[in-house]
């Protein structure tokens, strides 16, 4: 007698689970709590709790400019290694877009350590495609 297979899609699917357009992951806002602090303090950096790698191609056409990641206020670092071309990095798609795009240029065989929580949008300064891999470390789940 052979085995059934038990394995069924989610009810409800996972973008809508998400609650999101995309099918990326919702980012709670996060409110300002204000701190004072009195004395000498001793901080330790934690590690990421969770990382993803992935690598991708792009171009210089306006339309392959791509929002690498989204706001997250989870986000420890994005390192970026660029492989083959060039690209134009920032925190908005207009600064990615157009004949001269004025968001940071990173060169092949470069890489960058992201520190910060805002999109980044990235772009090929060449009609070759360019070949970038990332890391991307969270706090939290």
């Amino acid at each position: 007698m052979a085995a059934e297979s038990t394995r069924r899609e989610p009810v409800p699917d996972l973008p809508e689970v998400l609650q999101t357009e995309s099918g990326g992951y919702a980012v709670p806002k996060m409110p300002a709590i204000p701190v004072r602090v009195e004395g000498y303090v001793t901080t330790q950096e934690v590690p990421a709790v969770r990382s993803t790698t992935r690598s991708i191609s792009l171009t210089n056409a306006d339309t392959d400019a791509q929002e690498l990641v989204g706001e997250d206020p989870r986000r420890k670092a994005l390192t970026l290694w660029v492989e083959t071309q060039g690209v134009y990095l920032n925190e908005a798609r207009q600064g990615v877009t157009g004949a001269t795009p004025y968001g940071a240029h990173l060169p092949a065989g470069g890489s960058v350590t992201i520190n910060h929580q805002n999109p980044v949008w990235i772009r090929g300064d060449n009609a070759s495609a360019a070949l970038v891999s990332f890391l991307l470390e969270q706090w939290a789940d």
